[in-house]
């Protein structure tokens, strides 16, 4: 079985933990960090399958992390955010962020 590889791109350490745990539980390897250059910078040396992007970081905005890895890779980005303006997401989307569509796992 292979084992996808899921990048956790969120500063509010609770949150992080809580998404590390559960998908560790659900048989993800999961790396995560805290900033959008951290984001960046993984994406870059590791071989990610999808990537969990918190639009509200410390050291620059999800988006133009979003943008960044746009430039260079197709690597599925979902955006994970409790803003709550549907302009922001639609935009996201638009840029090439993802859909959750219950996508079925590799066998």
């Amino acid at each position: 079985m292979i084992q996808e590889k899921i990048l956790v791109v969120e500063d509010d350490i609770q949150i992080q933990n809580f998404m590390v745990y559960t998908l560790e539980n659900a048989g993800f390897e999961v790396a995560a960090v805290s900033t959008g250059k951290d984001g960046i910078e993984c994406m870059i040396g590791k071989d990610v399958d999808l990537m969990l992007l918190d639009l509200g970081l410390p050291d620059m905005d999800g988006m133009d992390v979003l943008h960044k890895v746009r430039k260079w890779s197709d690597v599925p980005i979902i955006i994970v955010s409790a803003r709550d303006q549907d302009k922001e997401k639609v935009t996201a989307l638009d840029d090439g962020a993802d859909e959750s569509k219950g996508r079925s796992r590799k066998a």
